[in-house]
């Protein structure tokens, strides 16, 4: 991770509108300032962007509202930064309201192809930052154990236990892709100790069931055994069944027999009375007969009367048929006469008509005429009365044009007028205005005073507000960190006084805490210095108790001042607004003075004109010429009205005019058509004279008239035929009876004889059958018995077939469960090396889970890097001490009741032999701190790849004497090239020209902290 670029805004002591701090301009730079001043703000908004934390105050969980600048609701940080080459930005705000605090988190990388940033965030910020812990791969504890040296906490990775150490050594080392192993081999043991245990199961279940077979297979025999014999009852039941349904087969056809029989009976009965029917039918069919024989002379005779008028009636209709056919060609040829007749009627009565109408026209015509000359002088008379009417309407127009301009000209006089009168009547209320508005004066000039002493008060509380905030920041600051000295002493003091315990307890030779040899000077030497240190340690606790009640009175009472302070300054924005307001309603009253004396002059100026009429002088002119023009008119309405009364009287004349001209050229042309009309009339009647119409239609009808008379046809002869053959109309259908019962006399006697031996015949059948039907019945009396005995065999077969149905439905079972047995058998087959196989994987995944965890590969992996981060450490700690001081990690150590314990304990030696840290000074226990914690940036460095190339140290470096700090600008820039970026934070100012870039920060008590780049 190397930065590009931080932005920040109300960020602990930055305000708004702090320019972005550009990384690219640096690869080494020096971050100075006073103290106070931001320095190590900058720092804590880059890990606050990509981690959301940074340095807290006391009890503080999350640092978001310790961080957010006092007396501002928003904060926000920006941080762009290159990772294996991508460019990415965070952008992390909070939001904090009267009840809670919001932040949120946006990841964006830029996209080339757009040439902008887009977002990577996922849908949750929580998502969202192991993201960003999965991108840098380190957390915040790793970070600023290792590439970041915190300010008081150059010491963070020695005062850590040595579990935690190996922990963040794991981290820096890149070992946790071998934690997701470990964890994924375990999962995949669990899933297969999981399957394992469900195979076994499965055969535990298969086992239980296969318990049963041997007595599924008994079953099944015994049910095959008492099916067979229930079969052979059956089959001997069924024959019994067989021979009675014989013989109730033969009984149900002498059944079927009598039921036939009875149903002839039956049949013959009706038959019986049918032919007896017959017979009688018949002997009336004979009698019939006979009556018409009787009188055939009688029939005979009138049949042939009734011929020859038939013959005759034929003749006079054939006579009728044609008269009427030419009866109804006259009556057309009749109309088509009298219809040509009609027509030269109406041709005869039109032209009589025109010749009426065209006398009527010449009469009419000759009266008009008579009128001529009068008409004449009368169309004349109009003629000038409209020259007249044009004269005088040339004058009306140009007199309402003249008229329509003075009006226009009179309204613009009087608009002048109205505006001048309203602007006099304006500036007089203006200047009432104004005088109203300047003797509010003194009122106004007395508010402003007041208010700008107010707002100068109220502003001075508000700087008072900025450094009570500060001074606020920094006894948190300073009260953690008395905390946090007062817990390291007390953790030394129970240490110290745990060893002093078991150094007086000890009697043994060796040294109870390293195991050296110790006599008895050495003991009390020993034991006077931790008694020394432990007094020491007490004094220092003391001191800082004291010091820590002292400034947390002192933040209790800058708490209690500053709550108050704000109350007041809540009326410092209506103070400003209501200084403004009166700000500018003073400035308008200045302005109002020197308006009301010049508005003075102008108001006097503007009465006198009014006064005068001096106004709109110009159309005052202009409509006194237009009267002069209208009065020159000399237009007379009266004379004008009279000549449109005369046009009015005249008007007739015009269509009078038109309507004599028609009239003449009608005259001339009546008289030319009057000779015609008349021959034509001359024409037509002639015609229907002598009957010149219709000719065919008149000499056809004279032909159809001559056949009519030839006929010689008798209506009343013909009337009287038809009346005798009315009478004798049932001659020819006594013929056809007579002819018939000729035919049929014979024929019917036959017939009787042969009804009356068929009845015979049938009543013989009859006797028959009924004797038939008595012995029938006689046999069909022992079939109830029969019955009752094959419901009683089918009863009984019926049981035994449900018997057999049921015993064969459980063997079904039986055979069921016996197949699923030899089924299971199989399964079990296929399972057991399944089973094995599984258990083969479990233990190899726990096997690469146990490689994979921190007492495997990890172990092997810390183990050789060890050797490494000593060599680095020693090699700094060698320029930074001259070679007298030396690191050495102990990545085991043996314990006194045998074997051997993991650990990650660090010694330092030098030319006084090996000691605890502790005991050395505090410039010598800040180098050791620096060269280990450099050696883990570069551990970092190498073996993360390129992820984080970048090395922060904020580390008091006041601890130093003038040759520690010279021998660690020097390590610095030995090291210098193995990181692309390295910021330290100092205020010394011997450091602040030691490298080629400085930042400066600077602190203003109403902007906030700035910086500045400087070469």
């Amino acid at each position: 991770m190397i930065p590009v670029k931080l932005a920040l805004k109300n960020f602990l002591s930055y305000g708004e509108g702090v320019l972005p701090l550009d990384f690219t301009e640096f690869q080494v730079a020096c971050l100075s300032g006073n103290n106070g001043h931001g320095k190590s703000a900058l720092l804590d908004a880059i890990t606050w962007a990509l981690w959301g934390e940074a340095r807290k105050g006391p009890g503080q969980k999350k640092p978001d509202e310790g961080l957010l600048r006092l007396g501002t609701t928003h904060m926000q940080v920006e941080f762009e930064f290159d990772l294996e080459g991508e460019r990415y930005r965070i952008l992390r705000k909070c939001s904090k309201t009267k009840k809670d605090s919001k932040t949120t988190l946006d990841l964006q990388i830029f996209d080339e192809a757009v040439g902008q940033f887009r977002s990577i965030s996922e849908s949750k910020a929580g998502k969202t930052q192991e993201k960003i812990i999965k991108l840098l791969g380190m957390s915040y504890d790793t970070f600023i154990n290792s590439a970041f040296i915190l300010q008081g906490r150059a010491d963070e990775f020695i005062r850590k236990g040595a579990r935690e150490r190996k922990a963040i050594l794991a981290e820096v080392l890149g070992l946790s892709r071998y934690d997701e192993l470990a964890r994924l081999a375990k999962t995949h043991a669990q899933e297969a100790e999981k399957f394992g245990e469900q195979l076994q199961r499965t055969l535990e279940d298969l086992d239980k069931e296969l318990v049963h077979k041997k007595t599924h297979q008994d079953q099944i025999e015994e049910l095959s055994a008492l099916l067979q014999e229930l079969v052979r009852q059956i089959e001997q039941q069924e024959g019994k069944l067989e021979v009675l349904k014989e013989e109730r087969g033969l009984l149900l056809g002498k059944n079927r027999s009598l039921e036939d029989f009875t149903r002839q009976v039956r049949q013959l009965d009706l038959d019986l009375k049918m032919l007896e029917k017959q017979i009688q039918d018949q002997r009336g069919h004979l009698e019939e007969y006979e009556q018409i024989l009787r009188r055939r002379e009688q029939i005979l005779a009138n049949y042939q009367k009734y011929e020859k008028l038939r013959a005759e009636e034929e003749a006079f209709t054939e006579k009728l048929k044609h008269l009427r056919a030419h009866d109804a060609e006259r009556n057309a040829l009749e109309q088509t006469i009298q219809k040509a007749r009609h027509e030269l009627e109406k041709n005869k009565e039109k032209w009589l008509a025109r010749l009426a109408q065209a006398q009527a026209g010449i009469q009419e015509a000759e009266t008009r005429l008579k009128r001529a000359e009068e008409i004449e002088r009368g169309y004349l008379g109009l003629q000038k009365a409209r020259e007249e009417d044009e004269v005088w309407e040339e004058k009306r127009n140009r007199l309402d044009e003249l008229d329509k301009k003075a009006r226009e000209v009179e309204r613009q006089i009087e608009s002048a007028r109205n505006e001048l009168q309203a602007e006099v009547q304006a500036l007089d209320h203006q200047a009432k205005d104004l005088r109203e508005k300047v003797r509010q004066e003194s009122r106004k000039k007395d508010l402003l005073d007041q208010l700008r002493v107010r707002r100068s008060e109220l502003e001075a509380l508000e700087k008072g507000k900025e450094q009570v905030a500060e001074r606020g920041h920094e006894l948190n600051l300073s009260i953690g960190k008395l905390k946090h000295r007062i817990e390291l002493l007390e953790r030394e003091m129970e240490d110290t006084a745990e060893r002093l315990s078991i150094l007086r307890k000890s009697p043994q030779v060796l040294c109870p805490l390293c195991e050296s040899d110790l006599n008895e000077n050495k003991r009390e030497a020993l034991e006077a210095k931790l008694t020394d240190r432990l007094a020491r340690a007490r004094r220092e606790k003391e001191t800082l108790a004291s010091q820590k009640i002292t400034e947390e009175a002192e933040l209790s009472r800058l708490r209690l001042h500053y709550k108050e302070v704000e109350k007041k300054l809540l009326e410092l924005p209506k103070v400003r607004e209501e200084l403004a307001r009166a700000e500018a309603g003073y400035e308008e009253i200045l302005l109002s003075k020197g308006k009301l004396l010049e508005l003075g002059g102008t108001l006097e100026r503007l009465k006198e004109r009014f006064r005068k009429g001096d106004y709109a002088l110009e159309e005052q002119a202009a409509l006194k010429l237009l009267k002069e023009e209208i009065g020159a008119l000399a237009y007379k309405k009266e004379e004008h009205q009279a000549v449109k009364q005369r046009i009015r009287d005249l008007n007739h004349f015009e269509v009078d005019k038109a309507n004599l001209e028609n009239t003449r050229i009608q005259y001339h042309r009546l008289h030319e058509e009057l000779p015609e009309i008349q021959v034509e009339i001359s024409k037509v009647s002639e015609l229907l004279a002598h009957r010149q119409y219709a000719l065919l239609e008149q000499n056809r009808l004279a032909e159809v008239q001559a056949k009519m008379q030839a006929l010689d046809y008798d209506e009343d002869l013909h009337q009287a035929i038809r009346e005798e053959l009315h009478k004798l109309h049932g001659a020819s259908m006594e013929k056809d009876r007579l002819t018939q019962a000729e035919e049929k006399m014979t024929p019917a006697r036959e017939a009787l004889q042969r009804l009356e031996a068929s009845r015979t015949a049938k009543e013989d059948l009859r006797k028959d059958l009924l004797r038939k039907i008595t012995e029938l019945q006689q046999d069909l009396e022992k079939w109830p018995h029969l019955e009752e005995a094959i419901r009683t065999l089918e009863d009984q077969i019926k049981t035994g077939k449900r018997e057999q149905d049921k015993r064969r439905e459980e063997l079904g079972g039986f055979q069921s469960k016996y197949h699923r047995c030899l089924e299971l058998e199989e399964k079990k087959k296929e399972i057991e090396p399944q089973l094995q196989a599984v258990r083969r994987d479990q233990f190899i995944y726990e096997k690469l889970a146990t490689a994979f965890g921190k007492d495997g590969i990890q172990a092997l992996i810390i183990e050789s890097a060890i050797p490494e981060l000593e060599d680095e450490a020693n090699a700094i700690l060698s320029r930074l001490t001259d070679h007298r001081a030396q690191i050495t990690i102990e990545s085991i150590r043996d314990l006194k009741g045998g074997g051997i314990k993991e650990t990650l304990n660090i010694r330092v030696s030098d030319e006084l032999g090996t000691r605890d840290l502790e005991l050395y000074s505090g410039g010598e226990s800040f180098r050791t701190n620096f060269a280990l914690r450099i050696a883990l940036s570069k551990l970092l460095a190498k073996r993360a790849g390129t992820r984080l190339r970048t090395l922060f140290i904020d580390e008091g470096f006041g601890t130093q004497d003038t040759q520690g700090l010279e021998q660690l600008i020097e390590a610095i820039k030995a090291i210098q090239d193995d990181f692309d970026k390295i910021l330290i934070i100092t205020h010394l100012e011997v450091l602040k020209n030691a490298f080629p870039v400085r930042i400066e920060v600077t602190k203003f008590p109403d902007v906030g902290s700035s910086y500045q780049l400087i070469r």
